[in-house]
């Protein structure tokens, strides 16, 4: 390489980076059908156990305004794993949470991680894949997203009437 001339940021396999898109993508839907088990399990109506969506989706949105300059500064990639090794921490807490104050502040912990994955790893894309084959692979990082939007619904319903709303949280966690 000549002198004075960057190397290329190596690109990370995209079933890789599609997969922690599904993940993270996966904690927005999950409480859809689990919030009559929250609310049940702690006593509480379903209007007052929905205060856990708002605890997640604030901080994954009010986050990016962090995470974003910190990928820029630190590594998008190495900030999006680390984000996800929290995360995957957070939703494994969240089964555990004792009350429900205790699953607002885990799932705005999660909300928060969550949040760096997805444009931290669609701007790697754009740092690493040429221009010609861009859309097409952003195509493929976002099928894991999308997936998810479109699985997680009825995957956690089912695992939450067998095994609970904590046992979907587990789950997600471990596959975080």
């Amino acid at each position: 390489m000549p002198a004075g001339e960057v190397a290329p940021i190596k690109a990370f396999p995209i079933s890789l980076l599609a997969a922690a898109g599904f993940a993270s993508g996966a904690g927005i839907r999950l409480l859809d059908p689990l919030l009559p088990l929250v609310a049940g399990d702690f006593g509480v109506s379903v209007a007052a156990a929905s205060v856990v969506v708002a605890g997640f989706m604030l901080p994954y949105g009010l986050g990016q305004l962090i995470t974003g300059p910190l990928g820029d500064r630190m590594g998008k990639v190495r900030v999006a794993s680390f984000a996800l090794f929290f995360y995957a921490l957070a939703l494994l807490a969240c089964s555990l949470a004792v009350g429900l104050p205790m699953l607002v502040v885990l799932r705005a912990l999660s909300g928060l991680c969550a949040g760096a994955i997805i444009p931290l790893l669609m701007a790697h894309v754009g740092d690493t894949v040429p221009y010609a084959d861009r859309q097409a692979t952003i195509g493929q990082f976002l099928t894991g997203m999308v997936m998810a939007q479109m699985l997680t619904g009825p995957a956690a319903g089912v695992v939450g009437e067998l095994v609970g709303w904590r046992g979907a949280f587990a789950a997600l966690g471990v596959l975080a």
